[in-house]
């Protein structure tokens, strides 16, 4: 689940250059298949009927920018397996940008044995009530954006970033919510950050196998031992990440968007156990430049302020 956040973006400082799009899928990686459910038609899973869509700007679509989103999450995740997405307008209420339900607990993507015939299966509402979407037509281009931030840190696993964020928008994207970094987002909460627990939610979640933890403990990949700082616990309604600027925060500011980033990688690397995940490939938005390392000991202090903190910068060409 993603929510507006009430917060003013921050003020811009660097400038970011535009970026290619991704390459596609390699041989044998995750496939993700999403179906629209078009105004008046039943949502299935969940029930309900689909909306209409509202007025959009930027010249993308939501079945464009999604699929942008689902083309990224299988450049990163190259375990085989199958994500079934059925995705459309709803009015969602408060500030609840968009949300995401799974079909079943388990996170089995290869169809066995609750993940539905052909893998698992889901359904992501967004919302249509009034608020303005900026749907790119490009979303990969990020040229409506002139800030690039990535806070890098140490959380016990070797340095790792804590967010890649865009920020600094201009055009369409000004006063705007990004619909590609929500449908990333969202498809995220398909990929391991579900609203069901079960037993690895507990190990994850502190570490240690009791549940009501708030630290994240990565068991898997470059970044094992990696200790991250969650918000909701397992089995909540509502699991994320607490780092201000990672792509699984419950929160995002219009005119800003985002790019998984390690920790938003590995919590779901460690929660679905994949295999083969290819962190550079998430790295679509990163800098190249001029890391500054944050210690450890400020991470949970900038957390919580919601604080910048170090972070790489890339001027335009």
């Amino acid at each position: 689940m993603y929510h507006r956040a009430t917060k003013q973006p921050a003020a811009a400082t660097a400038l970011a250059a535009a970026l290619a799009v991704a390459a596609g899928a390699p041989a044998g990686a995750l496939t993700i298949n999403l179906s629209e459910i078009t105004n008046g038609n039943t949502y299935p899973i969940i029930g309900g009927t689909a909306e209409a869509a509202p007025a959009l700007q930027g010249g993308g679509t939501l079945a464009s920018v999604i699929q942008a989103a689902a083309d990224y999450w299988e450049t990163v995740i190259l375990s085989p397996g199958t994500l079934n997405v059925y995705f459309g307008w709803s009015n969602l209420s408060g500030s609840t940008l968009a949300t995401a339900t799974q079909y079943t607990v388990a996170r089995d993507f290869n169809g066995n044995p609750d993940g539905g015939p052909s893998g698992k299966d889901g359904v992501i509402e967004f919302d249509n009530s009034g608020r303005t979407w900026f749907a790119d037509s490009t979303p990969f281009d990020n040229s409506e954006y002139m800030a690039f931030f990535e806070p890098m840190v140490d959380l016990g696993g070797g340095e790792m970033s804590l967010g890649r964020e865009y920020g600094s928008p201009t055009g369409f994207a000004v006063g705007a919510h990004d619909l590609f970094t929500v449908a990333l987002h969202e498809i995220g909460h398909q990929l391991g950050f579900s609203d069901l627990g079960q037993p690895i939610d507990d190990q994850f979640y502190d570490g240690t196998g009791a549940p009501g933890g708030t630290v994240g403990y990565v068991d898997i990949g470059p970044f094992e031992g990696a200790d991250l700082t969650l918000s909701g616990e397992p089995g909540s309604a509502s699991p994320h990440l607490a780092h201000s600027m990672a792509l699984m925060n419950p929160s995002i500011s219009t005119g800003e968007r985002r790019y998984a980033s390690d920790v938003d990688v590995a919590a779901i690397h460690t929660l679905s156990q994949f295999g083969s995940v290819d962190y550079n490939a998430a790295a679509i938005g990163a800098g190249a430049e001029g890391t500054i390392p944050l210690p450890a000991s400020l991470v949970l202090l900038l957390s919580g302020l919601g604080a910048i903190g170090a972070m790489r910068a890339r001027r335009a060409a």
